[in-house]
């Protein structure tokens, strides 16, 4: 009985999870951002490429990241100064979280698609 009740948990953990193009649509950031198409604001490489080199740290540029992503911002990436990503307080912490984690782990990874 209880592997079954520690397997319906570990499946309910699983399926609740969402995975970050989901987050990203849900909330959408598409329609400024992409991976491999110039749009309105910079691509989610050159987001995850600036932070790591501004900050001497992954996590500095997590927190960073998600200052920007829950306050807005605006003029912090060249080519997009007059651009202005408003301030997105709906997004939960976890939610937040994968988005940023992913967005840092594409920095060395090409994408022949775009993912959404």
């Amino acid at each position: 009985m209880k592997k079954i009740l520690s397997i319906m948990l570990l499946l309910s953990v699983v399926l609740s999870a969402q995975n970050p193009q989901s987050i990203l649509k849900k909330y959408k950031c598409t329609e400024c951002h992409d991976l491999k198409k110039r749009q309105k604001a910079p691509l989610f490489k050159k987001i995850a490429k600036k932070n790591l080199k501004w900050y001497d740290s992954e996590d500095k540029a997590k927190v960073s990241m998600k200052k920007s992503i829950k306050e807005g911002t605006r003029g912090k990436y060249k080519y997009y100064e007059s651009m202005k990503m408003p301030a997105n307080k709906k997004i939960s912490d976890s939610e937040m979280d994968t988005v940023v984690s992913w967005i840092l782990s594409i920095q060395n990874k090409s994408h022949k698609k775009s993912v959404f």
